[in-house]
């Protein structure tokens, strides 16, 4: 049975709000029906603060609270359809982003901004993407490359912005501290 103490409860319904929060800045993309949101930016966050199980614990509250009818998905979006949907996967991506990005830097530390940048790619871009882009094609039955077109390409930049933001305010010296505190 996991046990949380207060203030790691606290932390991880915080990190889940934010992920909420986030999916409500959204930025319309002229050639995609799917904006660019902030939610990953939660992700980002909730990664670097969050030891990996509270991380992941985070995301899967976030998607709870969305299947429950809560309008916390991007575009007010809620309810279980939304995670079968074709953009669903980058949803349950968020839950292992959260815990990679975590467990890298338990493992690795936040050695420099070069370093934290790449452990955030891995997690934001690689692992985000690779599970939405497999129900994409899943669910529409379209091609890789397809998938990535549409489902890759129009939120890189985005991401690089969210990645860069994180990168600059995770590696701060004071935020580094609290977030090993968070870890404990």
């Amino acid at each position: 049975m996991m046990k949380l103490s207060i203030k790691e409860l606290v932390i991880t319904a915080f990190c889940a709000a934010l992920t909420a929060a986030l999916a409500w800045v959204a930025l319309p993309l002229p050639l995609s029906p799917v904006p660019v949101t902030g939610q990953t930016f939660g992700v980002i966050i909730a990664g670097s603060i969050l030891k990996p199980r509270n991380a992941a614990l985070s995301q899967i509250i976030y998607i709870i609270i969305g299947c429950f009818g809560l309008p916390v998905f991007a575009g007010g979006k809620s309810g279980l359809g939304t995670l079968l949907s074709p953009t669903g996967g980058y949803l349950w991506g968020f839950v292992i982003a959260a815990c990679v990005i975590s467990l890298c830097i338990e493992k690795f530390g936040v050695q420099n901004k070069l370093f934290l940048f790449g452990i955030l790619t891995l997690g934001t871009i690689l692992v985000i993407y690779s599970a939405g882009v497999f129900q994409l094609m899943l669910v529409t039955k379209i091609t890789l490359a397809q998938a990535l077109t549409t489902g890759v390409l129009p939120f890189l930049a985005g991401d690089l912005f969210k990645i860069i933001l994180g990168t600059l305010l995770i590696s701060r010296p004071t935020i580094h501290k609290q977030g090993n505190l968070y870890r404990r």
